[in-house]
């Protein structure tokens, strides 16, 4: 037999634990701000928390976008990488990326995740949903 769990005094899905560095967690899904556009220049790319997710931000000509941080190959720190165009050069050994989509080029079935991103009032924002397709 189910029995009902006793209610509390408060909704404790109604606050969020605050993190460690004072902020309060966002639910999946969420726009972040992640860092001010002129933070990262065209032609380059660093690596990012979104809260505590690592990531990878990328500047292809003005256009930002978002990837996991980690090369599946040997864990190698994409945000260290380097940037031709789209194509991002993971800095351990070499194996590329394409940050639009998130595929290999040499294999397009390999994948890294990539996230929504925009630009609104020169801040660059995130969306950790579900990786895109």
């Amino acid at each position: 037999m189910i029995s009902a769990r006793p209610r509390d005094s408060g909704d404790a899905c109604a606050t969020l634990p605050p993190l460690p560095d004072g902020g309060t967690r966002r639910r999946m899904g969420e726009w972040v701000k992640v860092i001010g556009v002129s933070e990262l220049a065209p032609g380059a790319c660093m690596e990012a928390s979104v809260d505590g997710r690592p990531v990878a931000l990328h500047n292809v000509d003005g256009t930002f976008y978002a990837t996991g941080n980690t090369c599946p190959h040997r864990g190698g720190p994409l945000g260290q990488g380097m940037l031709d165009g789209p194509t991002l050069m993971c800095p351990w050994h070499a194996w590329t990326w394409d940050v639009r989509t998130g595929e290999n080029t040499a294999n397009p079935t390999l994948r890294i995740p990539t996230y929504e991103v925009r630009v609104e009032a020169g801040d660059v924002l995130v969306r950790l949903a579900d990786p895109l397709p």
